[in-house]
């Protein structure tokens, strides 16, 4: 039932963002079931002119009066014309579509079931009005390629006022690009609450970089699972990155998002980008290539991928925000889970300053790090997580849970109620830079030979120390207060 489009007030599902649209010209016209009642917002029937094109006349001609339903029953060849729409109209589709050619809207509603619509040569342009934007509107559901159809719907989004795009079929793609579309609150769903069991998108071929959303601005991802092809796998799953002009790849949030299948660099590679927000999403890499990470957000691009449809900043960045909440992590390849890497520019003396947080992860990584950091100054946080990464440990793994590598200090580190599984006297943090303002309490350790080390410390304090732990500081220290439960010291070894 169509609701009055005045002064609407759309609120985006998401926790990162509310949207107010602004008032809209009213369209008060809707089919229900194909019949020509109306329904307005308080539910009492009026009644709009209901106009079935004839695709055997021409449509120009046809399309000519406001406040008019126009009804396509039939595949409508446009003939390479551009079709206005007057005001206050709607385009009900009940068994047809348009070709070859654009429809331009004003604040046209669209009514449209699920199945294609919207065919080859086919665009939009100024305004419409949906509660969503199905991408079986565009896409051939079983096609082995629907990148060029996938991409004509993203090229759509544009002039829907409600920029809502659902995968409500699966697709298959290559590359397809989002790039320096500055829509913020944009969504991209799947059509369930929770993780999918049907893959919504494939990504498949050697040289793929799977979705592009370089130089965009709050997005929204959620619902859905994305995967590389296993037999074909892509490099990436969803690319983004800092463009020239500081263009940047900012706020972007997923939720419920599944990344698993077959990569050759990353599930995600975030190459400059800042302040993402990751809730209850699930990392799960089976596959045998040796990937740099699952999640690479990167400021030297040391991965050497750029953006294939605009022009990536290659500086380094200076700062990154980054919050996984609730994620689950499965990784049987070389190579970390997460890695973080930054770096230095001597000339400007920049660096990549860093604030990040996990908090009730879960991690098993069962050949490399959970997580890595290399050049990244800033505060890290590690909460409430359960880490199983030794927990299948055997004598061919030697990486530390997590890795600390390069030059700059690491300035607030915390660890508070973890829990590791660790064999072989893994070590849970293995940091080669200087660490201040280090905080660790109320971790747990299960099995054992789990080992705190660093090269030095400077402002430390670490509480609960177990037997089956032990804390190293190998270099020097200063102001370092380690606590042992049990009050054996044996396992505590600082230098001054």
């Amino acid at each position: 039932m169509l609701k009055p489009a005045c002064y609407r007030l759309t609120i985006v599902f998401s926790f990162c963002l509310i949207v107010f649209i602004p008032p809209l010209f009213s369209n008060c016209c809707e089919t229900v079931n194909g019949s020509s009642q109306i329904f307005n917002g308080d539910s009492s029937i009026s009644r709009c002119p209901i106009y079935v094109l004839d695709n055997t006349k021409d449509i120009e001609s046809q399309v000519n009066k406001q406040n008019t339903i126009y009804e396509i029953r039939d595949i409508i060849d446009l003939k390479g014309k551009c079709i206005s729409m007057p005001e206050g109209c709607s385009l009900y589709f009940n068994g047809g579509g348009f070709l070859n050619g654009a429809i331009k809207g004003s604040y046209t509603r669209i009514v449209a079931p699920y199945g294609k619509v919207f065919g080859d040569k086919f665009s939009l342009s100024g305004s419409f009005l949906s509660d969503v934007i199905k991408v079986s509107w565009w896409a051939t559901l079983g096609a082995s390629d629907n990148t060029s159809e996938v991409q004509r719907a993203f090229n759509s989004i544009a002039a829907f006022i409600n920029r809502c795009f659902v995968f409500d079929i699966p697709v298959r793609i290559t590359d397809v690009s989002y790039a320096l579309n500055y829509f913020p609150g944009t969504t991209f769903s799947g059509v369930s609450n929770s993780h999918q069991n049907n893959c919504a998108i494939t990504v498949f071929g050697k040289n793929s970089q799977g979705i592009d959303i370089s130089g965009t601005e709050i997005l929204q991802f959620y619902n859905f699972l994305i995967q590389g092809d296993i037999n074909n796998p892509p490099k990436t799953l969803i690319y983004a990155s800092r463009l020239v002009d500081n263009k940047q790849t900012n706020k972007h949030c997923f939720r419920n998002v599944s990344f698993r299948g077959e990569v050759t660099k990353a599930f995600v590679y975030n190459y400059g980008g800042e302040e993402w927000t990751l809730e209850n999403c699930e990392f799960n890499y089976s596959g045998k290539n040796s990937i740099v990470a699952l999640f690479y957000a990167t400021s030297i691009n040391d991965g050497k991928l750029e953006s294939k449809f605009a022009k990536s900043e290659k500086r380094i960045t200076s700062i990154t925000y980054s919050t996984f909440n609730q994620c689950h992590f499965v990784n049987s390849a070389y190579g970390p889970i997460v890695y973080f890497e930054g770096g230095v520019n001597k000339i400007n003396n920049i660096f990549t300053i860093a604030s990040i947080y996990f908090n009730q992860c879960y991690f098993n990584s069962r050949v490399g790090s959970s997580v890595k950091f290399k050049d990244v100054s800033g505060a890290i946080s590690f909460i409430n997580n359960i880490d199983e990464s030794g927990a299948v440990n055997t004598d061919k793994r030697r990486n530390p849970f997590y890795e600390f590598e390069g030059e700059l200090r690491i300035d607030g580190l915390v660890f508070i109620n973890n829990t590791y599984y660790a064999k072989n006297e893994t070590p849970i943090i293995s940091a080669t830079p200087l660490v201040e303002n280090y905080f660790a309490s109320s971790n747990k350790v299960v099995n054992n030979g789990a080992i705190w080390s660093f090269n030095k410390m400077k402002c430390g304090t670490h509480l609960g120390l177990s037997k089956l732990e032990r804390f190293v500081i190998n270099d020097s220290s200063e102001d370092v207060e380690v606590h042992n439960g049990e009050g054996n010291k044996s396992n505590i070894i600082i230098n001054q």
